[in-house]
C-alpha cells in the first residue's frame, strides 16, 4: 500500500509562529519604520515564517532580504537561521537543489558559532530531503547526528521529533514493525513534554497508517481519528491535510471508496488553500485510482489530467499508457451510447458513425501528439535534474570533507592545549618539587646525589618533549604569522648534520586563507616527517611558490625512493592523508620516485 508521510519537523515553527505574526501589516509597518538592522532582520525572520505555509514567494523575499542584512553586520547565527528558513520554504515549494543548498550553508554557519541546537535541527532537515530522494543510508546518519546533539542540549522534543523521521524512513525501507517501534518511542516521549500537542498527532497519524498496511483497520481509524481531533483543535491546516489523506488512505485499503474519497477531497479542498503541492499531486492520484477501479472512467480520467498537470507535465509511460486506457474506455463507453442512439433514431446513423470515426481520429492524432511532447519535456527536464542534483550531492561530499579536516584541526587544538596546559605544568610542578626537595635531602652517598640529579634530568627532558609536540601539533606561528614563519620555524628545528634542510618561498607576503594555511603545513609537515623515517636522505629543499592564480609546493629529496611500480607503496596512511587533503583544496598532487635517486613531490592549490 502506497503511503504519504510527511515530517513533522518541518512544520513545528509554523504552529509556534502562527499566532504571534497574526498581524503581518502592523509587521510591515514596524519593518518600514525601524532604523536598526537588527530589528529589521528579526522582522524579516517572523514575516517569511509567517508566509512559508501559504505564499511562498513572500516567504522567500523576506527571508532573502533578512539574509542580506545579517551578511552585512556579520550576524553568523541569524545569517544561519534564514539560510534554513530558506531551505525549509524552497523545500515545501518542491525545489528541493536549492533547498539543499541553503541547509548546507546553514549547517556550516551553526557549527562554526557552536550552536548545537541549531546544528540539529538542520539535520534533520537534510534527513527529510535524503529520504525524499531515497538516499536513505546518509538519512539515517544525519539522523544520528542529529539524536547525538538534542541529547547533548538536553532537548528531548528534538529528539522526539528525530524518533518520527527515524519512524518514517523505515517505512520507506517497507520495515513496518521497526517504523512503529519508532513512532510509539516519539508519541510517549512527546507525552512527557508540555504543549507537545502537535508531536502527538503526527505520532498518531504515522501510527495509524502502519496499523492501515498491517490491516488492523479499526486500531488504524482510532488513531487517525484522534490524531485528527488534536490537529483541529490546533487548527494546523498543514496538519489537518494530512490526516483527511491518511483516513483517505485507510479506507481505500478497507475498501470504503466513498468515505476514502471523501475524506481525500476534503484533504484536496484544504492542500489548494495552502498551496500544499505534494499532497495534492498525491490526492488527485489516489482519487483517480479509486474512481479507475470502481469503473467511473469519466471521473478519472479527470483526476489524472490533474495529476498530471500538477507534476509540470512529467509523464512516465506507464502513466501515458494508464491515460490511453482511459480514454479508450471512456470513448468505448460514449461509442455503446451512439449505437443504442442509432438503434432508435435509424435516419441519423450515418451521421452518428461519421461523427464519431472523426472524434476517434482527431482523439488519437492528439494524444499522439501530446505524448510525444511529454516525453521530450520530460526527458530534458529529467537530465536537468539530473545535473542539478549530481552537482548538489558533489558540493554536499565537499562540505562533509570540509567538516572531517576542521574537526582534525580542532582535535589538533585540543590535544596540543592539554599536552601544553595539562601534563606541561605538571612535568613542570614535579621539576620545582624535586629543585625544594634537593634543598632539603642531604645524601650519604654520591650514588643516590647522581640518581637524583638524572631524574631531574629526564623531568626536564620530558617537558621539552611535551613542547615540541604541542607546538607541532598546532605552531602558535601558523596561527600568528602565516604559512611561511610557521614552515620556516618547523625546518628550522629540523636542521642537523645528518639531514640539510634548503627552505625557499616567494609570493607570500600575504596570509593565505586559514584553512588553506593549515592544510599546506600538514601537507609539508606528513611529507618530511615521511622522509626522515624513510628515505635516508641527506639534502631536503622545499620550495613554496604563490601567484595570482594558485599556490605550488615542491619537496626534493635526495634518499633512497622507491618504487612506483608497487602499489603497496601508496596504501600508506600518510600518502592517503596527503591526497585527501589536496583533494578537499580541489588541487592536485604528484609524486615521482626512482629506487637510489630520491623522491619528488609537488602539490598544486588553485587559489
Amino acid at each position: 500500500m502506497k503511503r504519504f508521510v510527511f515530517a513533522f519537523v518541518l512544520l513545528v515553527m509554523y504552529q509556534k509562529n502562527a499566532s504571534a505574526t497574526s498581524m503581518p501589516d502592523s509587521l510591515q509597518t514596524l519593518l518600514n519604520t525601524a532604523i536598526a538592522d537588527t530589528t529589521k532582520a528579526n522582522i524579516c525572520k517572523q514575516l517569511s515564517e509567517y508566509y512559508a505555509t501559504f505564499d511562498f514567494e513572500k516567504s522567500i523575499y523576506f527571508a532573502n532580504e533578512g539574509l542580506k542584512i545579517s551578511l552585512k553586520q556579520k550576524l553568523s547565527v541569524k545569517s544561519a537561521e534564514f539560510y534554513k528558513q530558506l531551505g525549509v520554504t524552497y523545500y515545501l515549494n518542491g525545489n528541493h537543489d536549492i533547498a539543499l543548498n541553503n541547509y548546507l550553508n546553514a549547517v556550516k554557519l551553526f557549527e562554526e558559532n557552536l550552536d548545537k541546537s541549531g546544528a540539529a535541527n538542520v539535520y534533520l532537515e537534510l534527513s527529510v530531503l535524503l529520504r525524499k530522494h531515497n538516499d536513505l543510508d546518509l538519512a539515517v546518519r544525519y539522523l544520528l547526528d542529529a539524536i547525538d546533539l538534542f541529547n547533548s542540549n538536553s532537548d528531548l522534543n528534538g529528539v522526539a521529533n528525530a524518533y518520527n523521521n527515524m519512524g518514517i524512513i523505515y517505512e520507506t525501507k517497507s520495515n513496518l514493525d521497526s517504523a512503529l517501534l519508532w513512532y510509539i518511542k516519539s508519541k510517549q516521549l512527546y507525552e512527557t513534554r508540555p504543549n507537545a500537542t502537535l508531536g502527538i498527532s503526527y505520532a498518531l497519524c504515522n501510527m495509524g497508517g502502519i496499523y492501515s498496511m498491517q490491516k488492523e483497520y479499526d486500531k488504524a481509524l482510532a488513531a487517525l481519528t484522534k490524531s485528527l481531533e488534536l490537529r483541529l483543535v490546533l487548527n494546523d491546516k498543514f496538519a489537518i491535510c494530512q490526516s483527511y489523506t491518511s483516513l483517505g488512505e485507510c479506507y481505500s485499503a478497507k475498501g470504503d471508496y466513498p468515505k476514502a474519497i471523501l475524506n481525500f477531497k476534503q484533504s484536496i479542498d484544504i492542500a489548494k488553500e495552502i498551496h500544499f503541492r505534494d499532497i495534492l499531486q498525491y490526492n488527485y492520484e489516489q482519487v483517480a485510482n479509486i474512481y479507475q477501479q470502481t469503473g467511473n472512467y469519466k471521473d478519472a480520467l479527470e483526476y489524472y489530467s490533474l495529476f498530471q498537470s500538477m507534476k509540470d507535465s512529467l509523464y512516465t509511460n506507464a502513466q501515458l499508457n494508464q491515460i490511453e486506457e482511459l480514454k479508450a474506455k471512456y470513448e468505448n463507453d460514449k461509442k455503446e451510447q451512439k449505437l443504442v442512439l442509432a438503434n432508435k433514431e435509424n435516419s441519423l446513423k450515418d451521421l452518428e458513425l461519421k461523427r464519431k470515426n472523426f472524434y476517434i481520429a482527431l482523439g488519437f492524432g492528439l494524444v499522439v501528439l501530446i505524448s510525444l511532447v511529454a516525453f521530450l519535456l520530460y526527458n530534458r527536464y529529467k537530465i536537468k535534474k539530473e545535473a542539478e542534483l549530481f552537482a548538489a550531492r558533489a558540493n554536499q561530499k565537499e562540505q562533509t570533507a570540509k567538516s572531517v579536516i576542521d574537526a582534525e584541526e580542532r582535535e589538533r587544538k585540543r590535544i596540543a592545549g592539554d599536552l601544553h596546559d595539562g601534563i606541561g605544568q605538571m612535568l613542570s610542578a614535579a621539576k620545582m618539587n624535586l629543585s625544594a626537595l634537593h634543598e632539603e635531602l642531604h645524601f650519604d652517598q654520591e650514588e643516590q646525589s647522581t640518581f637524583f640529579n638524572r631524574t631531574q634530568d629526564i623531568i626536564d627532558e620530558c617537558c621539552k618533549e611535551v613542547r615540541t609536540l604541542s607546538h607541532q601539533m598546532m605552531p602558535n606561528v601558523l596561527l600568528k604569522n602565516g604559512l611561511a614563519s610557521a614552515v620556516r620555524e618547523f625546518v628550522n628545528k629540523l636542521g642537523s648534520a645528518r639531514l640539510k634542510v634548503n627552505l625557499h618561498t616567494h609570493g607570500l607576503n600575504e596570509r593565505l586563507e586559514e584553512t588553506i594555511e593549515i592544510v599546506l603545513y600538514r601537507i609539508i609537515q606528513e611529507c618530511v616527517n615521511n622522509v626522515i623515517k624513510h628515505s635516508g636522505a641527506n639534502t631536503l629543499d622545499i620550495q613554496i611558490i604563490k601567484d595570482e592564480m594558485e599556490i605550488s609546493v615542491t619537496i626534493d629529496d635526495n634518499g633512497k625512493g622507491f618504487n612506483m611500480a608497487h602499489q603497496e607503496n601508496f596504501d600508506g596512511i600518510g600518502l592517503k592523508n596527503i591526497k585527501t587533503r589536496v583533494e578537499y583544496l580541489n588541487g592536485k598532487v604528484n609524486f615521482d620516485s626512482t629506487e637510489g635517486r630520491g623522491t619528488h613531490v609537488y602539490v598544486e592549490i588553485p587559489l
